[in-house]
């Protein structure tokens, strides 16, 4: 099966819906050699703060050396991102074989698996190959019947509780906590909860609940704040509710160190990443995106831009699923907005623009949008702009302002940026042939046309990465530069997504780019006559003190 295959297998498996229970996974796993019993699992449930919990956790183990296996739902841009290892996605190839597997088990089993019970069996069969020291594993929806928990787990985590997918899990907060307390089969730590929450899980017995954290310091690019007897914890995302759920997370990382782990909890969440929770996108206009899609995280939300709007017009796109209590989202979010641009989100569960305009209308000036780019281009008139609601729409959002190729995750990658601010700065006085990200953009196009125009079979998104990252190493000026660059680039691309084919392919084309070898058949060669080719010799003001010998100066404009 192909990736492209498995991704089909998954949009048909789609049509069975959503159909809580565990007898299905049951048998298809044990098709499969039950992966799910060998997985060392960190089980998350709760309504809101999942992702971002098992994030922190996923950061702190990975700092203290551990090899760390994640699966998350849902996710925004590729599937694949949903599943790793240390940070990296699963490849495409292993992905396919995944569903290979799962499809087999199931004409084994003679079970029809949903498009989540599918994903959730190849990501156990995929992490059970990688041998992982512990994984964390985030429920899709509720906890007692959800597909994720059939996995042995060593510890169960519960964040904030709240009312959401009340059609599945009940029409109250404690029917709601009853379903997610189902994934307490022994160990377990909880956020802060509300009485009645608390009554229910401390049916469970022996959990250990959060603080909350204090002295918090919002920064614009980071929160600080004490936890315990830590100070002064980082964290790269902002807002009270990320503060509460990195707290959560320290609370994990501390009983994992009562269970035999030798875990340091000092600054654990240095290099964490995690998209789309109240992040910064943008500075001018100022632009945050949020997923925040029901009550709860709405009123999370409303906390955040409190702290960071600072007498700013705000504007709002947002988009949210049919069965969320969106009226009450509108209720708690409206009245902040001067203006709400409503869209429909690409499911078949959406609801419609129209719909939510009508309901934010009630509150404020709005109107409804016939895409996320047409709301986009309309809000970013005014000085604040906020977007949230479903994953659903962050796609376009992420495409909006990243470019349809990951290679715009480079471009705003804070690693690259601070690496081309030092080039720049180191080059502030050079006459010639600088090395900023004009001759990167540069290169990356000439070496794209070279390819089209040779035929070459070469992704335009490793293209424009290697051609963005092949001088990153001058930022460090330690050791040849091509080396360096393809040590950078690895890191880069590991923190932005890429797949460890596509990393490697990009680095060896970087190590590999000064030899000139004067055809144009891989990427390093057309990485290389880009490279040349992007120089107007024949213009340089600097071309008596170049030290190119004159045969090599470029004499034509070629590109």
């Amino acid at each position: 099966m192909k990736y492209s295959e498995a991704l089909e297998y998954i949009d048909k498996a789609g049509s069975l819906g959503i159909k809580p229970g565990l007898e299905t996974m049951e048998r298809l796993l044990s098709a499969m050699g039950s992966p799910h019993k060998r997985l060392n699992a960190i089980h998350i449930a709760g309504t809101n703060g999942k992702g971002s919990t098992g994030a922190f956790i996923e950061a702190g183990l990975i700092s203290n050396g551990y090899k760390t296996g994640r699966y998350f739902s849902p996710a925004i841009v590729d599937k694949r991102e949903a599943l790793t290892v240390n940070g990296i996605p699963i490849s495409r190839e292993d992905f396919a074989a995944g569903i290979t597997e799962v499809k087999k088990a199931a004409e084994i089993s003679g079970t029809k698996p949903t498009a989540f019970e599918t994903e959730t069996a190849a990501a156990f069969y995929w992490l059970d190959k990688q041998n992982c020291d512990i994984t964390v594993i985030e429920t899709g929806m509720g906890g007692r019947l959800d597909a994720t928990n059939t996995v042995d787990k060593i510890l169960a985590v519960i964040t904030p509780i709240a009312l959401d997918h009340r059609g599945f899990l009940g029409d109250t907060i404690e029917k709601i906590a009853g379903e997610k307390a189902g994934i307490i089969t022994g160990t377990a730590v909880s956020s802060p909860q509300e009485d009645s929450v608390r009554e229910i899980l401390d049916k469970k017995g022996g959990i250990t609940y959060a603080h909350a954290p204090e002295n918090i310091v919002y920064k614009p690019d980071r929160t600080i704040f004490d936890y315990k007897g830590h100070k002064n914890i980082e964290i790269p995302l902002l807002g009270k509710n990320q503060a509460e759920n990195a707290a959560l997370a320290i609370e994990v990382l501390e009983k994992l160190n009562t269970m035999g782990y030798v875990l340091n909890t000092e600054a654990p969440f240095e290099k964490m990443v995690w998209h789309f929770r109240f992040e910064r996108l943008a500075d001018k206009p100022l632009v945050f995106a949020d997923g925040a899609h029901n009550p709860h995280g709405a009123k999370s939300l409303a906390e955040n831009i409190a702290l960071y709007r600072e007498g700013r017009s705000l504007a709002f796109v947002t988009g949210v699923l049919a069965d969320k209590d969106y009226k009450k989202i509108a209720e708690i979010t409206g009245h902040l907005a001067d203006k709400v641009y409503t869209v429909t989100p690409d499911s078949p569960r959406a609801l419609d623009a129209e719909a939510l305009r009508a309901e934010y209308s009630k509150y404020t000036d709005c109107e409804s949008a016939k895409s996320v780019k047409d709301a986009l281009n309309k809000a970013l008139d005014y000085e604040m702009t906020v977007i949230f609601g479903t994953f659903t729409i962050m796609k376009d959002v992420y495409r909006y302002f990243r470019g349809d190729g990951m290679y715009g995750s480079i471009l705003n990658s804070k690693k690259f940026q601070r690496a081309m601010k030092n080039i720049e700065e180191a080059e502030a006085d050079r006459r010639y042939c600088r090395h900023g990200i004009e001759h990167s953009l540069d290169v990356a196009r000439i070496a794209y046309i070279i390819s089209l125009e040779k035929g070459l079979d070469i992704d335009k998104d490793i293209i424009y990465a290697a051609a963005l990252l092949h001088d990153i190493g001058r930022a460090e000026r330690e050791e040849e530069h091509n080396i360096s660059s393809a040590r950078m680039a690895r890191e880069i691309m590991t923190e932005c997504g890429y797949d460890e084919a596509a990393i490697e392919k990009v680095a060896d084309a970087i190590l590999g780019h000064r030899e000139k070898s004067g055809s144009a058949e891989s990427l390093s060669d057309i990485l290389s006559l880009g490279d040349k080719t992007s120089r107007l010799c024949m213009y340089c003001k600097a071309r008596n003190d170049c030290r190119w010998k004159e045969e090599n100066k470029n004499k034509f404009v070629l590109y």
